[in-house]
């Protein structure tokens, strides 16, 4: 099994830093080196240097190299994501022998720099000691890192208007100044949209990616993650009446290709609310996912009932939360199995109509007529009034959400 020549590779390796050559160069030389296939890529999966024979025996590094990138679709159906979060948790290089390169083992690990993921480089083992090629990959990486800061800088630099800070960043603050709100807004026209993404395995590599997708002049979007479970995006210049709808059918398409959850917030006008909208959005996303809405991402407007019954769940408690006139309904239903509860609710919520509440719950009209003068019976009010008939409803919303999160009060004992 063939070994690596280290001090060979340090002295070359340190040559191209102190002469501040090309990473392609720098590539080139360690492949005459250690005569192994080597690969460098960014974090979107675009290609930054390379050095093997063509074509290549790997389709996926052929490819790579064939486009200058990987296309979005060859990242999702290959899950390279998965293998990068593998790379970056580990923090160093490893072997990947299974998945896509199962019989074709080859050291792969994270570029770094100042803390953050800026790209990957990669050998291929051929007959070579594994160890080695980690030792020399992780060396490789390291020298990468230099060369690539500046680059990455230039090319990922934040959107930054008059007033020397980052506006991206401005997306995660608890506070925003006015003189900080004026310059964003300057060069941000309004209004905004604050949108919040969160994936289901927390893969910071994958917000990452889906931030560049999203990110630009050209989608009038600009993002930051915070931590590596949330992706803040502001969407500004936003028409309201034209945005919601396609902003809907861009994330649920992103959302449901990435395995992402999301929570939009309502529109704003002044840069000072960010930091409120943010919170709205957040709670969109933990209310839509604990609702089980119909897409994977839910908006404020859609929530606004829930998110308001939640809150005040969880600034009351449960059992403050819940109406004595509900209580006694659940208790009459649990007794009688009638179902007064569920007929209460589709009563308030079909306008009271007795028919429209006949025909979704496959009764006679009669049935209903009658269940509802029960219902008063029980209550002693008259559920008519619009007044009681609103605060039922709002009641019986707080229920259902309890009864749905299993942490109900026992039902006897209580009218």
């Amino acid at each position: 099994m063939k070994r690596i020549d280290f001090p060979k590779l340090r002295t070359i390796l340190l040559d191209a830093i102190l002469k501040n050559q090309s990473i392609l160069t720098l590539v080139e030389r360690a492949h005459e080196c250690i005569g192994l296939p080597i690969i460098c890529f960014d974090v979107f999966f675009r290609v930054v240097a390379y050095s093997f024979p063509r074509p290549f025996y790997y389709s996926h590094w052929e490819n790579l190299v064939a486009n200058g990138y990987a296309p979005d679709d060859v990242v999702v159906s290959n899950d390279y994501l998965s293998y990068q979060q593998m790379m970056y948790a580990l923090g160093k290089s490893q072997i990947f022998d299974w998945g896509t390169s199962e019989g074709f083992p080859q050291a792969c690990g994270p570029v770094m720099s100042d803390g953050q993921l800026i790209g990957y480089a990669g050998m291929m083992v051929e007959g070579t000691d594994p160890d080695d090629c980690v030792a020399a990959n992780n060396m490789l990486s390291q020298a990468i890192s230099v060369l690539m800061r500046k680059r990455e800088e230039g090319g990922m630099r934040s959107a930054e208007p008059r007033g020397g800070f980052s506006a991206d960043k401005l997306l995660i603050k608890d506070g925003i100044s006015p003189e900080q709100a004026e310059y964003f807004a300057q060069t941000f026209p309004k209004p905004y949209i604050f949108a919040v993404l969160s994936p289901k395995d927390a893969n910071v590599l994958k917000l990452q990616y889906v931030r560049r997708a999203l990110c630009g002049a050209e989608n009038a979007t600009i993002g930051c993650l915070s931590g590596e479970n949330y992706l803040c995006l502001l969407f500004y210049g936003a028409d309201p009446s034209v945005c919601f709808p396609l902003l809907q059918t861009s994330l649920e398409f992103i959302a449901s290709r990435h395995a992402l959850t999301g929570g939009v917030s309502d529109y704003f006008t002044c840069p000072l609310e960010i930091p409120n909208r943010r919170m709205q959005a957040m709670l969109t996303l933990s209310v839509g996912a604990r609702c089980a809405t119909a897409g994977r991402i839910s908006f404020f407007r859609e929530c606004y009932s829930s998110i308001i019954s939640y809150c005040a769940i969880e600034r009351f408690g449960p059992s403050a939360c819940i109406l004595t006139e509900i209580l006694a309904l659940a208790r009459e239903d649990e007794l009688s199995g009638v179902g007064y509860l569920e007929t209460l609710e589709s009563y308030l919520g079909h306008f009271h109509r007795h028919s429209a509440v006949a025909a979704v719950m496959g009764l006679h009209k009669n049935t209903i007529i009658n269940r509802m003068r029960k219902i008063g019976e029980i209550l002693g009010q008259d559920v008519d009034d619009g007044k009681f008939a609103d605060k039922m409803l709002a009641g019986i919303n707080l229920y259902r959400m309890l009864e749905r999160d299993g942490v109900l009060p026992a039902k006897r004992g209580t009218a």
